[in-house]
């Protein structure tokens, strides 16, 4: 007998390579945003499909019958054997891509075969007059597996009015989160590390995107009231502001920079609903803020990101001033960085020319550069604070600091929106 050679028992011994794009990352980079159409549900499926794979290798199976809540219609001491397999998006001849395909053998020997369709948002297809569901069924009946199920998962979807008969389970995505929450800290899992990590970051997935549970605390509840009488401060706090800056807005206009509008406000807000700014801001020319790419603002910010400019404290509403400079969405990459650099530069010098403390502070990303002055209003909180008070006294060294920089220096910062937009023309005739 000829002994193999030592490449072949490697060859032997590997873990066979999986098929090129078919890995985990690979399917799911397949499904990316195009218009009309977003990947949710798609990146569900393939996350799914990850996780269930992996649950099928532990205890029979037991999890997944879980998970899916499949012991409605399969036997309650029925186990799965080593080998159950599940694939997304594959094509069934005169039947369609159902999300997901389970297909195995139980421990008493027969077969399963089980259908997933999944739903977060969109509705059902249509093919040759029959519903979408129905062409599942239709195609289960006619499998020869003794155990057999059509699973619909769905979100805000509502299932059809005929599914009852047709459908074997209908599972809500919240249910999924709550199970996954509850397997968080089960020791078992340590069997699997990937069924662990993958569990716990579809669980953290679906909280984040408010398809998990929902959860209200009576404070939570309480706070309605405590939020509107905070808008209604911050509302009559802006007036203070609006008289406190008055001088700073005649400064300002020497080098070009003008309130929008009457109200100073020029959509200097974060993308949610509802108010984020409270104050004034200023522009080259009085242009819109989101139009341009220099604004000057001194107000305050209730704790939300605004045009990419991050609140000292997260969720905590502060009084703030300062000057940013934004880049053009449009830059050639290749410049990004040399217009970052000389927009700290212009900041920089701002700054120099003030001769401010350390309070002043030049902050950014790869969008956004600017020079601020901010104070959380918790800093300021005791229980007899006059907030009148409070803000007068910051705008009032606020804006004297400001006030002593450098027109000339000032003037640099300002004419940003130009010179970038001059570069950017430059950059296109080349």
């Amino acid at each position: 007998m000829l002994k193999r050679s030592n490449a072949e028992e490697h060859q032997q011994g590997a873990v066979q390579k999986p098929e090129r794009g078919t890995t985990f990352l690979s399917r799911l980079y397949r499904y990316r945003p195009r218009e009309n159409r977003s990947p949710m549900e798609d990146f569900l499926t393939e996350c799914l499909a990850e996780l269930l794979n992996e649950l099928s290798r532990i205890k029979g199976g037991i999890y997944i019958k879980e998970l899916l809540r499949l012991d409605q219609v399969l036997p309650n001491n029925l186990e799965f054997k080593t080998g159950f397999q599940w694939s997304s998006q594959t094509a069934i001849a005169d039947v369609g891509r159902p999300d997901l395909r389970g297909r195995g053998v139980s421990k008493d020997g027969n077969g399963i075969h089980i259908l997933i369709e999944n739903k977060v948002s969109a509705g059902y297809t249509h093919s040759g007059g029959i519903p979408q569901l129905d062409r599942y069924k239709r195609y289960l009946d006619t499998r020869p597996e003794r155990y057999k199920a059509l699973i619909l998962i769905t979100h805000s979807t509502l299932p059809p009015p005929s599914s009852k008969p047709t459908v074997s389970i209908i599972i809500r995505w919240r249910k999924i989160a709550d199970t996954l929450h509850a397997w968080e800290q089960n020791s078992e899992f340590s069997e699997s590390p990937h069924a662990k990590g993958l569990s716990l970051w579809l669980m953290n997935f679906l909280e984040d995107q408010n398809m998990g549970e929902i959860n209200l605390s009576l404070a939570e509840i309480a706070s309605v009231p405590a939020y509107q009488r905070l808008l209604d401060a911050c509302d009559a706090l802006g007036g203070v502001i609006h008289q406190k800056v008055e001088t700073l807005s005649k400064r300002f206009s020497g080098a070009g920079l003008i309130r929008p509008r009457a109200d100073g406000l020029g959509e200097f807000k974060d993308a949610g609903y509802g108010p984020s700014f409270y104050g004034n801001v200023w522009t080259p020319k009085g242009i819109k803020a989101y139009d341009c790419g220099v604004v000057a603002w001194a107000g305050i910010m209730l704790g939300t990101l605004i045009y990419e400019v991050p609140p000292v404290v997260p969720g905590v509403p502060e009084l703030s001033i300062g000057i940013g400079l934004w880049l053009d969405p449009d830059s050639d990459t290749d410049t990004i960085e040399s217009k970052l650099a000389d927009m700290r530069k212009r900041l920089e010098a701002l700054r120099t020319s003030m001769n401010a403390d350390r309070s002043w502070e030049i902050q950014g990303n790869e969008k956004v550069v600017f020079l601020r002055k901010a104070h959380p209003l918790v800093q300021y909180y005791h229980p007899d604070v006059d907030w009148a008070d409070a803000v007068d006294r910051f705008f009032e060294n606020s804006v004297a600091e400001i006030s002593e920089a450098n027109p000339e220096s000032l003037k640099t910062v300002v004419d940003w929106q130009e010179s970038d937009v001059e570069a950017e023309e430059t950059e296109a005739e080349s």
